[in-house]
């Protein structure tokens, strides 16, 4: 009788990688969390295939295995905007496309796999070749992949062709899935109104929440030099977190107004901290400076997990004012820290946060509306926010995608 499941993990690209989003942070979560006694576990992308064997030291596993192009070709994208342009263009995407399928028609996977678990619908478009294995989607974006990427990509022109190419592989994608997951209902939603015209059959269709690992979260603690390398000073009245992307759903503006309003309406000085990047940029500056916030505003960039965690854990709120939420990992993170939430009423935030109880819910999306929000909260939400942050726990989502594997 056959002692282990020999389960493959996919993603269209990248590696599984805690300091992302998305396909390969939940791909990184499964890792530290499945139970290495009943499965071997191999990750399969473009940039990696490699079998995982314990949850310690998956940092160090992954990066040991990574060529030295790849760690460069990282390192360029998040620090250089000339590399970054050039890798977002319609010319790279042809390219990487390309490459891509002759990666996959060149594959040859010697085990043989019992459940194939794809993270990213092109991901298991290329996997329909290994026939009469269970096939589970799992689809972490907020609708159809190109959607997705031009929310993502800004102005970046991207072929007509190149996205009906990932058109034809999310739909085929579909067809070949037994099992399709979504993270939350909202992001259930979202997709089949998108893909309403294909028909999907919803008996296949399962809600596995994302998860995180409470007990990491609660164990970080902040230190006067993580304060002093953010250079979080005491004389403001309130500190607000924000990490989101510049992109035009994350609605980094109205979050940049709240910080006026607090001011003009209230008199309160506060200070913006913001963790990330994206092609608004450079117009969200431009919005900082016409309102004189230039003191009151910072773009942190890109900011790893342990130290996204030590920032909620210092600022007074976390505030995040998108649309389109799936269910996002950052309000996830933010209740286990104790942080004050106020979220947009938006998708998945309403199966997380209840309104005054763990947190609050903005319907209005402006920045006034959220300047009102702060002005009322109650800090007691603070220990619900924790308590209630339990129902994620890691281990219950990786519980929800063992049942699927073995049934």
């Amino acid at each position: 009788m056959k002692s282990m499941m020999n389960l493959l993990l996919s993603a269209f690209s990248e590696f599984p990688n805690n300091d992302t989003g998305g396909a390969n942070k939940i791909i990184y979560q499964i890792l530290r969390g499945i139970d290495y006694s009943k499965y071997s576990v191999d990750y399969l992308s473009k940039n990696l295939f490699k079998n995982f064997t314990k949850p310690e030291d998956l940092n160090s596993q992954i990066n040991s295995s990574l060529s030295t192009k790849k760690k460069l070709g990282r390192f360029m994208f998040y620090n250089f905007s000339f590399y970054r342009n050039i890798v977002l263009s319609s010319w790279y995407f042809s390219k990487n496309l390309k490459a891509t399928n002759r990666f996959y028609e060149n594959l040859r996977l010697d085990k043989e796999y019992d459940v194939l678990h794809a993270h990213d619908t092109r991901s298991m478009y290329y996997l329909k070749k290994i026939k009469d294995k269970k096939k589970i989607l799992t689809i972490h974006s907020d609708g159809s992949i190109v959607n997705t990427l031009q929310n993502y990509l800004g102005d970046s022109s991207i072929s007509k062709d190149i996205m009906n190419k990932y058109l034809l592989y999310e739909n085929e994608s579909l067809k070949i899935a037994d099992v399709i997951t979504f993270p939350s209902q909202a992001a259930r939603d979202l997709f089949l109104e998108e893909k309403a015209e294909i028909g999907i059959d919803l008996n296949k269709i399962k809600v596995v929440y994302n998860g995180i690992d409470t007990q990491f979260i609660d164990n970080i603690n902040v230190d006067e030099n993580f304060k002093k390398k953010y250079f979080l000073p005491e004389d403001f009245d309130v500190i607000i977190f924000n990490a989101a992307s510049h992109i035009s759903i994350k609605n980094i503006d109205i979050v940049i107004d709240t910080v006026y309003h607090l001011k003009k309406k209230y008199n309160i000085r506060a200070l913006l901290l913001n963790a990330g990047s994206g092609p608004n940029t450079t117009k969200l500056l431009t919005k900082i400076r016409s309102l004189n916030l230039n003191s009151q505003v910072r773009f942190l960039g890109r900011v790893p997990s342990i130290e996204i965690i030590k920032l909620l854990k210092s600022a007074d709120i976390l505030i995040s004012a998108a649309e389109r939420v799936v269910f996002d990992m950052i309000i996830l993170e933010a209740l286990m820290a104790g942080s004050v939430i106020i979220a947009s009423n938006r998708g998945g935030n309403s199966e997380a946060i209840i309104d005054g109880v763990n947190g609050y819910l903005v319907d209005e999306l402006n920045g006034e509306r959220f300047a009102d929000a702060i002005m009322c909260i109650d800090r007691n939400v603070s220990s619900n926010a924790r308590k209630s942050a339990l129902r994620f726990d890691l281990l219950k989502m990786v519980l929800g995608f063992e049942n699927l594997y073995t049934n």
